[in-house]
C-alpha cells in the first residue's frame, strides 16, 4: 500500500494524473507483486522506503528546504535499516544540496533503529565471527 502511494505520487509529479493512475494500476497489477507481497520479507519494505525516498529527494532536488532534507534522510534511513542494498542511494544523495545533512539524518535514524548500541565503539573494539574479519 506505501509503495503504491509512493508510486502513484512520483508519477503525478513526474507525468500527470492520467499517467499516475495507470502507473498504479500496473503496479496493482504485477504478478511479482501479487505473489511476493504477502510474504514477511524485507522486499517488500526496501520497495516502499526506496520508491518514497526518491519522490522525497526529487522534492528536496528541487526546492531543499528544511523539511525535505529531513524527509529525505528520514526515508533514506528507514530504506537502509529495511535491506542493506538500499546503499545504492547514498551515492545519489551527493546530487542535491545539503547532502551532509540528509546523510546525517540517515545516520541518526539508522542509529536509532539500533537502539544506539555500538555508536561510536572503534571498529577493532568489535568481536567478529569471520576469520577475514579479525
Amino acid at each position: 500500500l506505501l509503495t503504491g502511494v509512493g508510486i502513484l505520487l512520483l508519477a503525478l509529479d513526474l507525468f500527470g494524473p492520467a499517467a499516475s493512475i495507470a502507473a498504479l494500476l500496473f503496479w496493482c497489477a504485477n504478478p511479482f507483486v501479487l505473489a511476493w507481497a504477502s510474504l514477511v520479507t524485507t522486499d517488500m519494505g526496501v520497495t516502499a522506503f526506496l520508491t518514497l525516498f526518491v519522490l522525497a529527494f526529487r522534492r528536496h532536488f528541487l526546492q531543499p528546504t528544511v523539511a525535505s532534507t529531513l524527509t529525505s534522510g528520514l526515508l533514506l534511513g528507514l530504506a537502509l535499516l529495511s535491506k542493506l542494498s538500499a546503499l545504492v542511494l547514498v551515492p545519489y544523495v551527493f546530487l542535491g544540496r545539503r547532502a551532509l545533512a540528509v546523510l546525517a539524518v540517515a545516520l541518526l535514524v539508522v542509529n536509532a533503529g539500533y537502539l544506539f548500541q555500538g555508536t561510536g565503539k572503534p571498529l577493532a573494539s568489535h568481536t567478529f565471527q569471520s576469520d577475514a574479519m579479525k
